[in-house]
């Protein structure tokens, strides 16, 4: 038995169980009835997608001074 792959439902965003050779199928959503259309990727459009998005380095953040008053014993 293969392993079903999964779509996301674009109104309820839950995940729908699908077999792989039917993945460029239309379904409808097991959960709210909606249909859902085929999925189409292109290799070169997810390659562009993330290829470009840190604009700027993550910037290191002043550290904070310890507050050392938690560490006081309790008598």
């Amino acid at each position: 038995m293969t392993n079903p792959a999964y779509t996301r439902c674009p109104n309820c965003h839950k995940l729908n169980p699908i077999q792989p050779n039917e993945a460029e199928k239309e379904h409808t959503c097991v959960f709210c009835g909606t249909i859902i259309p085929p999925e189409t990727t292109n290799k070169h459009e997810d390659a562009t997608k993330n290829k470009g998005r840190r604009r700027f380095p993550i910037e290191q953040s002043e550290n904070k001074p310890i507050n050392r008053n938690l560490r006081k014993p309790m008598f």
